[in-house]
Order: structure tokens, then C-alpha cells, then sequence
């Protein structure tokens, strides 16, 4: 499980990290119910919770739009797609933040269904802002599983909704090459070029 990330580690739009996190690290998490356990096997692609806030540390919750990034996502899902969601009907909570903010909920996904899920959240995206207005800050948390070196990386994304589909894709490419000089620094700035 997790928390919103820490503003105080991003000095760049784009920072990507190791992760430990899983597809099966979720699907075998002690703290889920079996129910949800089971039906989350079968994901390639699995939305999960926030976990904590500044006025609840032990609250579990999505931000709000999940429901509609979910749809967005389920419209999509093939034999080769398969998207879930880390919680039950029942404990199910969404929480507004900022109105100008974009909290898109963390994404866990296999590497192989990674640039459609990419493209996916840049439409998630485009129609949140013919609501929201063009101003929209987006921030957004991918872990990246079975990266062809058996590794998974966590891509974080805060900065404006303008630059979120180039900056991924620039920090995927940078992924697929090997820069391995890019985890743990922010490598890419916005618009996906490299900063120094």
C-alpha cells in the first residue's frame, strides 16, 4: 500500500525509482481480503489505493475520478488488457483534493501494456480538462512490472496536464534503452528532455 508522494522529493516534473511493488505483491498483500485477492489475479493492470492522509493515517482511498479512470480503462480491457481495481464495492472511497489538481490514482502494470495504458490515461486526461479548464496540474504514480530486466520502476509524474503524455512517454523510452543513470534522479524535465 501506499501514501501521496512527498513534494519534498520532486524538484522535476518526471522522477522515476525502483519499487518493489508487484502485480503478485498486491494480489498476496495480507491486508487485502481474500475476495479481493483472488479476483485480482488475473489483472495486468491494477489501480490501488492511497493509503493515510493529513487528517486520517489509516485512511483507504482513491482519489476522486477513479471511478471514471476505471471505466475509461474496463472499456478498453481485451485478452491482452485486463484491467482491475484494489478494493470492493463496498470499500470503495474516493476523496476530493484540489479542484485544479488531477490526482490520477496509482497505476500498477505490466510492462508489455504500458504504452496503451499510457495513451489510455492521456484521453482520461484530455476529458477531465474539457471539465476542468487548461490550467489542470496532473499528478500520477506508475510501477512499471516485468521490465525486460526483471526489475519494476516507479514513474511520477506532477506538473502540468500539457506535458504529462510526452513526459511518460519520454521516461518509458528512457526505461526500454536502460538508462539506469535515470533512477533515483530527475533525469527528464518537462517535455521529456533531459536535465541536468
Amino acid at each position: 500500500m501506499h501514501t501521496m508522494p512527498d513534494d519534498s522529493e520532486k524538484t522535476e516534473p518526471i522522477f522515476i525509482c525502483s519499487s518493489t511493488e508487484t502485480l503478485d505483491s498486491w494480489a498476496s498483500n495480507e491486508l487485502l481480503p481474500e475476495e479481493i485477492q483472488t479476483a485480482i489475479r488475473e489483472a495486468n493492470v491494477l489501480v490501488v489505493p492511497f493509503i493515510g492522509h493529513a487528517y486520517d493515517s489509516e485512511l483507504v482511498y482513491f482519489p476522486k475520478g477513479t471511478d471514471v479512470l476505471m471505466d475509461t480503462l474496463r472499456a478498453e480491457a481485451t485478452e491482452g488488457f485486463r484491467p482491475d481495481i484494489c478494493a470492493s464495492d463496498d470499500g470503495y472511497r474516493e476523496l476530493a483534493e484540489h479542484a485544479d489538481v488531477l490526482h490520477i490514482a496509482k497505476v500498477v502494470a505490466e510492462w508489455v501494456v504500458v504504452p496503451l495504458l499510457v495513451n489510455l490515461l492521456a484521453g482520461f486526461i484530455v476529458r477531465w480538462r474539457a471539465r476542468r479548464g487548461a490550467g489542470t496540474v496532473v499528478t500520477s504514480t506508475l510501477v512499471l512490472t516485468n521490465i525486460p530486466r526483471g526489475q519494476s520502476l516507479e514513474v511520477r509524474y506532477d506538473g502540468p496536464a500539457d506535458t504529462y503524455v510526452e513526459a511518460v512517454k519520454a521516461a518509458v523510452a528512457a526505461i526500454a534503452e536502460g538508462r539506469e543513470d535515470l533512477v533515483g534522479n530527475p533525469g527528464l524535465g518537462s517535455g521529456g528532455s533531459e536535465s541536468q
